[in-house]
C-alpha cells in the first residue's frame, strides 16, 4: 500500500511535471543511466551525467534531470537504475510525462572503447535517432559527448547564425555527420570516406581545418587540410 508520504511525493512530482517550463518545440527529455559493458561500473554514471549536461547545453530540450526523475519515480516505487531495456525506458518516460527518453551503453571490446546512444519517442516507442562513437581511450570518448548531444538535438542553439546538424549520404558512397552552415560542412563533424578513411574534427567552408584522420589500416594522424 502506498503510504501517506509516498502519496505526498507523488503529488509533488506531478506538480513538478506540470510546472516544467513550456518551450515551443522543446521536448521534455530524461536520460536513463548508461549501461556498462566491459568497463568499470563507476564510469557509466559519470558519463551519463556528463551527457545529460551536454544535452542541456544544446538548448534543444527541456530536461528532467536524473535527481529529479529519481524523486518522482520513488513515489511510484520505480528507479532509473532498474531500467535495463527499451521497453522499461519507455515506461519510465511515461511515468515522468516525458516526450523522449535517452538510453545508452558504454563499453569496451578488445582495446577499443565505444558508446552508443539512442533517443526514443515515448508515445510511439520508436527510435528517433541513434549514434555510436568509438575511440582507443575513454578520455577521448568523453570529449565527443558534446558533438553526440548536438547530433541528437538536431541543431546548435536558437539563433539564425547557428550551425545545423545534418546526416548526409553522398552519391559516391561518402557520408558526413555534423555541423552544416551555408550549404557546406562548417563546425564540428565526422566524414566517412568510401575509401575507409574517417576524419573527425573541425570544418570551415567545406574543408577540414584540424582533426583526427583514421585510415582503414587503423593508423591515425592529425590533418589540417584535405587528404588524398
Amino acid at each position: 500500500m502506498v503510504t501517506g508520504m509516498k502519496k505526498l511525493l507523488l503529488i509533488v512530482a506531478l506538480l513538478f511535471i506540470t510546472l516544467l517550463p513550456v518551450v515551443a518545440d522543446k521536448p521534455i527529455v530524461t536520460v536513463i543511466p548508461f549501461k556498462a559493458l566491459g568497463v568499470s561500473k563507476n564510469d557509466a554514471p559519470g558519463l551519463t551525467l556528463l551527457f545529460e549536461t551536454a544535452l542541456q547545453n544544446t538548448g534543444a530540450f527541456t530536461m528532467i534531470e536524473q535527481t529529479e526523475a529519481d524523486n518522482i519515480l520513488k513515489a511510484q516505487e520505480y528507479s532509473l537504475g532498474d531500467c535495463v531495456d527499451e521497453v522499461c525506458a519507455v515506461e519510465i518516460g511515461r511515468l515522468l510525462s516525458a516526450d523522449q527518453i535517452v538510453i545508452g551503453t558504454v563499453g569496451k571490446v578488445a582495446d577499443l572503447y565505444y558508446m552508443t546512444v539512442k533517443i526514443i519517442d515515448v508515445q510511439t516507442g520508436r527510435n528517433l535517432i541513434a549514434k555510436k562513437e568509438q575511440d582507443e581511450s575513454l578520455s577521448t570518448l568523453v570529449r565527443k559527448l558534446d558533438s553526440v548531444a548536438l547530433l541528437l538535438a538536431g541543431e546548435e542553439g536558437d539563433g539564425p547564425e547557428s550551425n545545423k546538424i545534418v546526416h548526409l549520404n553522398y552519391a559516391n558512397g561518402d557520408s558526413y555527420e555534423g555541423e552544416f552552415k551555408d550549404n557546406k560542412r562548417n563546425g564540428q563533424g565526422t566524414f566517412y570516406s568510401k575509401t575507409g578513411d574517417v576524419y573527425t574534427g573541425k570544418w570551415a567552408d567545406g574543408k577540414p581545418i584540424g582533426g583526427s584522420l583514421v585510415r582503414p589500416d587503423g593508423s591515425e594522424e592529425w590533418v589540417t587540410d584535405w587528404w588524398d
